[in-house]
């Protein structure tokens, strides 16, 4: 609809505050990179928690900008000039994800290089949870096929908005 639609441009007076009526990744990272070079304090309102948004934030704020977050809201001040800065944005975790879940269907103690952990806290969780066998260690994780998973209503009602939820 065209109340979801925001126009950001150079303006004498930009709009103070946004306010998503939906909460999306997308929309979240668009709204803070068209901030960052409009002059004055912007205020976006529920916003997107994932860790690929506070990524964004690290590195925007590594480049000169100001992004600051708290908790649904982030409040960005636009620079006029930003500089150059060495980041190493975060690992894929729905790709790391992906491949774990296959692992745990199709494989034999698959091998899955990834070390941002707290990236996928829940779905290690979940496999916790599920009794699915996964051998955690610095660099990377294994995952050996599961033969006989728990109630499969206890799956739908409880694991699965889990898993969906780690992978939207």
């Amino acid at each position: 609809t065209r109340e979801d639609v925001f126009i950001f441009k150079k303006a004498r007076n930009p709009k103070k505050e946004i306010v998503f009526n939906k909460v999306s990744v997308g929309a979240t990272i668009n709204a803070i990179l068209a901030s960052v070079r409009i002059k004055g304090r912007i205020k976006l309102v529920n916003v997107a928690l994932e860790p690929e948004v506070d990524d964004l934030i690290r590195f925007l704020n590594s480049v000169g900008c100001y992004v600051k977050r708290d908790k649904r809201s982030i409040v960005i001040e636009g620079k006029k000039r930003l500089h150059g800065s060495y980041y190493k944005i975060m690992q894929e975790r729905i790709e790391a994800g992906t491949y774990l879940i296959l692992g745990a269907c199709l494989g034999d103690n698959l091998k899955v290089y990834y070390k941002e952990k707290e990236n996928i806290e829940g779905l290690i969780n979940v496999f916790n949870d599920l009794n699915i066998d996964m051998v955690i260690k610095e660099d990377y994780l294994i995952v050996s096929k599961v033969n006989r998973l728990k109630d499969k209503e206890y799956i739908f009602d409880n694991m699965l908005p889990d898993i969906l939820n780690e992978f939207k």
